[in-house]
Formats: C-alpha cells, structure tokens, sequence
C-alpha cells in the first residue's frame, strides 16, 4: 500500500514537472492563469469595503453576515457559490479527463509497467494538484476575507479545510465522470462518431451557469454539494455542525469509492478492445461523406483566388467530416437564451442588439478558433509557401462569413421587425450584424492563432477540425461579452433601436 501511494505521488509530480516545463517554454499560457487565477480569486473575496475591485458579495460580506444577526441568509448564499463552484470544477475536470489521455501512450509505458489502480490515483492527483493551482491563491485570500469579516481566525481555517475537500471531491467526481464517457465512448459507435452531439448539454450547462448563477445557486444551494459551506460557518455561527461533519465525512467516503470506480472504469476505457478506430475514420473518409460539402462549394467564389479557395474548401469539408470544434458554437446561443429571456420583459429593444452580438459571436466560434491546428501536417508547406499564411488567414475568414453571415442578417431582422415596423432601423441592424459578423471571424482567426492548440493533432491526420484551445475559447470568450456589454447597455440605456448604422458605434 505504501508503495502503490510513493508511485501515484511520482506520478502526479512528474506530470507537475512536464506542465511546470511546457509553461517556460510558452509564456503566454502562464499569462491567461495569472489572469484566470487573479480572476477566481477577486470572486472569492467578493466585494469589500473602500477596495471596490469586485462588486457582487464574497467571502468577506458572508462572514460579515455571518457574524451578525442573520445568518441563515449568509449560509445560504454561501451554499449557492459553493455549488456553482462544484459543478465548475466537476465539468472541467471532465473535459481535461477525456481530452489530454494521451500522456499515457508515452515512452514511459505506464500502462505496462504500473497497476490500474495506482495509474489511477496518480493521474487523479495530478488533476487536483492541476486545480489547486487555479483555486490555491484564492482559497488563502478567501479564507483571509472570511476571518476579517466575521472576526474568527478559526473561520478562516476552516475555510481553507472547506476549499481543498470542496476541490478534492469536484476534481474526483469529475475525473470518474470523465473516464465513464471515455468508456462509453470505446464501447458505443453513436457516442464515438457523435461526441458533439452527446457533449453539447454539458457545454451548455458549464456556460449557463455563469449566466444564470443566481437562479443556479438557489437550485444548487439546496442540494448536499453546498453543504461545504457549512464548514466555515460553524465558527461564526455555532450551528451546522451535523452538516458540515458530512460534508467531511463525505468527501472521505466518497474519495475511496471515486478512486475504485475510476480504477474499473479506467481498466475498460484504457484496456479494452471497444469500436475498432478503423471504423470510425474510414466512414468520416468515405466517398459520401466526402461529397457532402458540395452545397456549399455552390457559394459564389469565383471572384477569389484559386489558394483562397482551396483553403475555404478544405475548412467546410473538415467541418463536416470532424465538427467536433463546433462545439463551442453553442456558448453565444446559450448567453443570448438566458440574457434574453430576462430582458424580454424589461428591455425588449434590446433583443434585436443581443441577437446581432451573439449571432456574430457564434460564427466565429467555429473552426476559425484553431487555425493553425487544423491545418494538421499541411501546415509547414502552408507556411513556407509564398502567400500562403496570407491566403490562409483570408480562406479561414471567408469560410466562416460566406456561411455566416446571412443566417445572423436574417435573424436579426426578424428580431427588428418583431420590435419595430421601420424599415431604416431594420436596414441599419441588417448592415450592422454583417459587420460585426465579419468583424468577430477575424477576430477569432486572430485569437486562434495566437492561442493554437496542438496538444490534440495528430501529424499523419489532418482530415478533420481540432478542438480550439481551451484559453482561446475564454479570451473570445471574453471579447464576445465585452461586446455584448457594450451594445446591449447602449441599447438599453436608450430604451429604443438606433435608427441609423452610426448611432450604433
């Protein structure tokens, strides 16, 4: 036992170690987790008196509550954030799990040289010491926050008690969750050939609750996943006590079963014979499939140059063939449902503005958000030729607004007509969707390239799309919300629709 626990620990250090070296050797990846880590931590602290860095409650409003007459209202709100905090982490332990399971297929052969179990335990170290990074800063500053406010340096322990079980428990049942889909995926042809399909109702889960966190955190808050706050808050309150010991106990009890659940799982997803790989590719390379893009190779493009052209043509038959990048395609639609429902009643001018940030934000959150990784092993002729990163920046721009940029006009003037009759307003929205259309495609080809994913290409296969970068899709991310703060509050704040294309700017 001890020597099973030694090599699940040099397991996890020596993947801590690879991350450690990737990071010096690609400087912006350590810029985006100072960021995201500077970023989970200001929500954390939440809002304090005479900062005014984060405006929504913290950990320092709770244990000021807390400490107060009402408490009940501090455990909880604090219930919610701990359960929104828990599905977050849950989630993306998922995608790390089933996307970077390459690791194992190195020269290390560890597949052969350790046990399951123990395999097991390293990777699921390694994936809580990966999450520590991001929430370890902002556990110590909560747990600093929460102690100056309720005035309990006992609280603030607890605090940082509570974070690493919450985390450890999250990261756990998000690695078993993710071994469970590998799994499936190696035994069930649908789920292998339609992961996108099958992966879209967690992609819209993962974004809506940044939406819709305070409806979520009323649902989450009364489930036992919030029962994590109650650790902190016994030492401000005396109460929750019974809750706060399962909680631990829990995450005890519930590690051991996680690891020995993952051990099974993992035997099947990683050492079973499952769908024959052949399968898949060779019906994704097949005469039909290929033919499939023939609609839309009837877009005009004449008027382009013949690299222009191949580059437009080859991202549509990649698209259909592999369309697993487009999953991301549903994170604006998901924004504009929540945000639209909500603004419906109170600001319905508004809609059409939403529908034309969202819309364009979508189209650009296709294949355009990994350039360079789609290009696969084509990508150093593409490169060394005489204008060809110029033909296949123009060609990625061009694939996605030729198909883009209609629909999102379209929809647009529908929600203008729907508010209003005037036919120079639904003009100047038509002409202001396609801009902003075309204006978010590039940039998307922009941030792709600057943020290109590599880790999941293979060199003999570049028949397919490749799943964007996981910090490419957050700074577009942020760039669309950036943008839907500044149109929607123009609009809003005028309480009608722009009558002409430069009131809109």
């Amino acid at each position: 036992m001890r020597r099973a626990l030694e090599r699940a620990v040099r397991i996890a250090r020596t993947e801590a170690v690879r991350h450690a070296r990737q990071q010096r050797e690609q400087p912006w990846r350590i810029f985006f987790e100072l960021f995201l880590v500077v970023f989970v931590t200001l929500v954390v602290v939440g809002r304090v008196p005479g900062v005014g860095l984060y405006p929504e409650p913290g950990a320092y409003h709770y244990g000021q509550v807390a400490a107060s007459e009402s408490p009940g209202t501090a455990l909880v709100a604090a219930r919610g954030f701990v359960g929104i905090v828990f599905v977050i982490v849950t989630l993306v332990t998922m995608l790390w799990t089933m996307k970077a399971q390459d690791w194992r297929e190195q020269a290390d052969g560890l597949l052969t040289t350790v046990p399951i179990p123990t395999l097991v335990a390293g990777d699921l170290l390694s994936k809580i010491l990966k999450v520590g990074r991001f929430l370890s800063v902002a556990s110590l500053a909560g747990a600093i926050a929460f102690a100056s406010g309720s005035e309990s340096v006992l609280g603030g322990v607890l605090f940082v008690l509570a974070a690493f079980a919450l985390a450890s428990t999250a990261t756990a049942v998000g690695y078993t969750a993710g071994l469970a889909g590998l799994a499936l995926a190696s035994y069930s042809p649908f789920v292998r050939e339609h992961r996108v399909l099958v992966g879209s109702p967690l992609v819209a889960l993962y974004f809506g609750l940044f939406v819709g966190s305070r409806r979520a955190s009323a649902v989450l808050g009364g489930l036992p996943i919030g029962w994590y706050a109650d650790i902190p808050m016994t030492a401000a309150t005396g109460t929750g006590v019974t809750t706060a010991g399962a909680a631990l106990f829990g995450t005890t009890l519930g590690g051991v079963s996680l690891w020995w659940t993952s051990a099974h799982l993992a035997e099947r997803a990683w050492l079973g014979d499952g769908v024959a790989p052949a399968s898949v590719e060779s019906s994704a390379r097949s005469p039909t499939t290929d033919q499939s893009p023939r609609l839309l190779e009837r877009v005009p493009t004449t008027w382009l140059s013949r690299p222009t052209r191949a580059v437009i043509y080859a991202v549509w038959r990649r698209t259909v063939r592999a369309p697993q990048a487009l999953l991301y395609v549903f994170l604006p639609f998901v924004l504009l449902l929540v945000i639209g429902i909500e603004l419906a009643a109170t600001a319905p001018a508004s809609i059409p503005v939403l529908v034309a940030v969202y819309g364009a934000g979508a189209v650009g959150a296709g294949a355009t958000l990994n350039p360079l990784g789609n290009e696969g092993r084509t990508l150093p002729v593409t490169m060394t030729t005489p204008g060809g990163p110029r033909h296949l920046v123009r060609g990625y721009v061009l694939s996605a607004a030729l198909v883009g940029v209609l629909p999102v006009v379209v929809l647009v003037a529908l929600a203008t007509l729907g508010v209003t009759a005037s036919p120079v307003a639904t003009v100047a929205m038509g002409l202001f969707a396609a801009i902003l259309t075309v204006a978010f495609v590039g940039v998307s080809v922009g941030i792709g390239a600057w943020l290109p994913e590599f880790d999941g290409l293979r060199p003999a296969d570049s028949a397919g799309l490749t799943t964007p970068h996981v910090y490419a899709v957050f700074a577009y991310s942020l760039v669309l919300a950036l943008a839907a703060y500044r149109y929607s509050g123009h609009s809003c704040s005028r309480a009608r629709l722009p009558t002409s294309l430069p009131s809109l700017w």
